[in-house]
């Protein structure tokens, strides 16, 4: 109980008492007149294991002879007294002259982008060339008057190639610096979903023989954190933004906002125009603030920290392959796995929380919401429009409308709407000119059906895999569930 006692006393106190032991012995049997150096001595000759670190150390006589008149002086408690004080100057600066003061300022905003080593240092040669020298304080000195006036060093912007700075990077930096950063997180399942693509450390084999390395898109719901979809795609283009995105939907049910950094996908007119139509939210993160999307990230450092490390020994990874067991991970393991801040799994409070998700569109309605819009004169001689350098034919019923309003994915051409002005509900498909049915009558086959996706075949790399991995798979595949994703040709 004594031992207990003594541990939960400070290191401050503890040196005292170590201080105290050593010199008790002359506190409770004085010497006699003329026998304290003789009695310092034999102290001094003595081994001590120190209280705090229990090192044995060997003190010198003015050590001892100064604690001894210390603790001698005070008479209600000694150990007090052998106490380290606070130095007396603490919380106090040396006093500056306004003058010098204000040419550090100016020299700090002339170059905020410094260390503070390296304006201390210019500014000292600065002092010693001027007319008479000027005498500047102590590196230590100038460096408590920046922390006290909050002269840090801050973030340079980013430049273009003329050496200019960015607007978006001036920016950020102001809000970073003017503007509080503080976590937050959404009271409701579905009011707030996270978008973000991040390029994959691992390389991929394609079906020509070459590697590349894909790109992952990950939805997030802010307030369970659970992990929407999650795919990898070639590339971060806007259809594989979109083919995610509606996948998303369709699996959890439509968000009421979105938040996503300022890639050029994000800010495509198919896809911003689409999510206006779906009556969701968009919120763009200011320019260089990833901390804004810091969930995201978040989940980023999972991918590459646990699931991509599991995949080490499959030699010939596969966009497919890859994709299976990043379905398998999500739903097995990170939506299934207590979160350390919700202190619940992911799963669950997307199940049991408060939600504001809204009931998912159809296949065909997702489809046709994230498109392009744009208005097109009817050429009267053939009666055809034209889009993005292929014409299309425009039923004989609306000849007679001179202006007409289109919905098409610029990605896709084989699904091009001809919509009401006022509604814009779609009225027709449009499809391109076939001149050669025009001058012949002959009309085309119809295309063979694409054939079902194969489902996981659990001989083809399990052997392979972890064992954390290997039991992820056999509990999928026990399940006889569909698969989690569809592959970006067959949406």
């Amino acid at each position: 109980m004594k031992k207990k006692k003594r541990d939960q006393h400070s290191t401050v106190i503890r040196k005292a008492e170590f201080r105290f032991t050593v010199v008790g012995s002359l506190l409770s049997s004085p010497p006699e007149f003329g026998n304290l150096k003789k009695e310092l001595e034999m102290l001094a000759n003595k081994p001590w294991q120190d209280l705090v670190n229990q090192k044995v150390m060997r003190l010198t006589v003015p050590t001892i002879e100064r604690w001894y008149y210390k603790a001698r002086r005070e008479r209600l408690s000694p150990i007090h007294a052998l106490e380290n004080k606070l130095r007396m100057d603490l919380g106090s600066s040396r006093a500056m002259p306004e003058e010098l003061i204000q040419k550090w300022k100016v020299f700090y905003d002339q170059h905020p982008h410094w260390s503070l080593s390296l304006l201390y240092d210019n500014f000292k040669a600065f002092a010693e060339q001027q007319n008479p020298p000027l005498d500047i304080s102590s590196y230590s000195t100038l460096r408590r008057l920046c922390l006290q006036r909050g002269w840090v060093r801050k973030r340079k912007p980013r430049c273009r190639e003329d050496g200019t700075p960015l607007a978006s990077s001036v920016a950020a930096e102001a809000r970073r610096t003017g503007v509080e950063i503080r976590s937050f997180e959404c009271e409701y399942v579905g009011g707030l979903w996270h978008l973000d693509f991040h390029k994959g450390s691992r390389s991929i084999l394609l079906e020509d023989g070459t590697w590349v390395r894909p790109v992952i898109l990950g939805i997030l719901d802010d307030g369970s954190r659970l992990i929407c979809h999650a795919q990898w795609y070639l590339e971060e283009t806007t259809p594989s933004l979109v083919h995610g995105f509606s996948q998303a939907i369709q699996k959890r049910g439509r968000p009421r906002a979105l938040m996503s950094d300022n890639g050029k996908a994000m800010k495509s007119e198919e896809f911003t125009s689409g999510l206006i139509r779906l009556s969701i939210c968009h919120e763009l993160t200011l320019e260089y603030s990833p901390y804004q999307n810091g969930k995201q990230e978040k989940f980023w450092a999972q991918i590459e920290g646990r699931l991509l490390p599991m995949l080490e020994d499959i030699q010939s990874l596969t966009l497919n392959v890859l994709n299976d067991l990043t379905q398998i991970w999500i739903e097995g393991e990170y939506n299934n796995k207590i979160h350390s801040e919700i202190k619940e799994t992911p799963v669950h409070r997307f199940s049991h929380g408060k939600s504001v998700l809204q009931e998912s569109p159809s296949s065909d309605e997702l489809k046709k919401s994230f498109v392009k819009e744009i208005k097109r004169r009817q050429r009267k001689t053939d009666g055809t429009i034209s889009l993005e350098g292929v014409r299309f034919e425009i039923p004989s019923a609306y000849r007679h409308h001179s202006e007409l309003w289109i919905h098409y994915p610029s990605w896709d051409l084989s699904s091009v709407y001809l919509v009401d002005s006022r509604t814009r509900k779609v009225i027709q498909k449009l499809v391109p000119v076939d001149l050669h049915k025009n001058a012949n009558g002959k009309r085309a086959f119809h295309a063979p059906v694409a054939p079902v996706r194969s489902p996981l075949k659990p001989n083809d790399f399990v052997d392979q895999l972890p064992p954390q991995m290997q039991k992820l798979v056999k509990e999928r595949q026990q399940e006889h569930l569909p698969p989690a994703y569809l592959p970006q040709t067959e949406f």
